[in-house]
C-alpha cells in the first residue's frame, strides 16, 4: 500500500516524522516504510493555492492508494468542539470564494459562476464518500463540517456571516483544496485535524498549538500503524 500524508507545515506533522525514524527526503517528500505500507510525507505549504500545486505535482509522479491530510484548525464557538480535540472532516466548502455585495458575501454558486451540482460538488459542498473504521477510535468528533478560507475569520461580523452561510464547525486554510483534488482524481482520502484555537477575534495567547500538535501526531501515528497492518478497504 502506498500512502500520501500531507500537511501545510512541517511543524504540524513533526511528531509523525520523528516517529518514522527516517530522514530520507526524495523529490521534496520524506519516504519511509511501516509494515506493508510505503508512506510519502508531503509538506504542501500554507493555503489553497500552494496545497493544490503541491498535490498535483506529487500525483503526476506517483499513484497512491490513500491520501491523508493532517493539520490544525479553529473551532467555531457553537460547534461543541473544544481545544485540542481531534476531528474527522467529512464535508468541506470554500468559505471565501465569491464576491462581496455591499456588506453581504455571495458565493460563486449564488453568483451563478459555478453550478452547485457540478463535479465534484454536491449542492455546493465537497463531501468525502469514504469511511475508515479506525478513525472512530481516535477522533473526538466524526462527520465534521468545515470551511476553508484564505482569510481566516477574525471579527464578529465575518464570523456571523460565515456561520449563517455555511454552518461550519471548524475552519482551516487548506482542507477544501485537498478535498477538491482528491475527489477529482478519484483517490480515497481523509482529513484529520486537531483544534488549536477557537474562531474569534484573533487572540493568539489563547491558542494551544503545542498541545494540538502533540495530539495530532499521536493520532497520525495510530492511523498509519493501522493502515500499515491492513489491506486497503474495497
Amino acid at each position: 500500500m502506498k500512502i500520501l500524508v500531507t500537511s501545510a507545515t512541517q511543524q504540524e506533522i513533526q511528531p509523525l516524522i520523528d516517529w518514522s525514524g527516517s530522514s530520507q527526503w526524495r523529490d521534496g517528500m520524506l519516504v519511509f516504510e511501516k509494515g506493508q505500507a510505503q508512506v510519502h510525507v508531503l509538506i504542501t505549504g500554507v493555503g489553497m493555492v500552494a496545497t493544490t500545486y503541491s498535490l498535483m505535482r506529487a500525483l503526476t509522479r506517483e499513484k497512491y492508494d490513500v491520501a491523508l491530510n493532517f493539520g490544525l484548525c479553529g473551532a467555531y464557538p457553537d460547534s461543541g468542539i473544544g481545544m485540542t480535540e481531534v476531528v474527522n472532516i467529512t464535508q468541506e466548502q470554500f468559505g471565501d470564494l465569491g464576491a462581496m455585495d455591499d456588506q453581504q458575501f455571495r458565493t460563486v454558486f449564488d453568483l451563478g459562476l459555478v453550478d452547485a451540482g457540478e463535479e465534484p460538488f454536491t449542492d455546493g459542498k465537497l463531501i468525502n464518500p469514504h469511511e475508515l473504521e479506525t478513525i472512530e477510535y481516535y477522533a473526538d468528533h466524526l462527520d465534521v463540517r468545515a470551511i476553508s478560507v484564505n482569510n481566516t475569520s477574525g471579527n464578529e461580523e465575518q464570523i456571523r456571516q460565515r456561520m449563517e452561510l455555511f454552518a461550519p464547525q471548524v475552519e482551516s486554510m487548506e482542507g477544501a483544496a485537498f478535498f477538491y483534488v482528491m475527489l477529482r482524481e478519484g483517490i480515497r482520502f481523509f482529513e484529520i485535524r486537531t483544534v488549536s484555537n477557537i474562531v474569534e477575534r484573533r487572540q493568539k495567547e489563547k491558542w494551544q498549538i503545542p498541545q494540538a500538535i502533540k495530539k495530532l501526531g499521536d493520532t497520525a501515528i495510530e492511523v498509519i500503524k493501522f493502515l500499515a497492518c491492513s489491506e486497503l478497504m474495497g
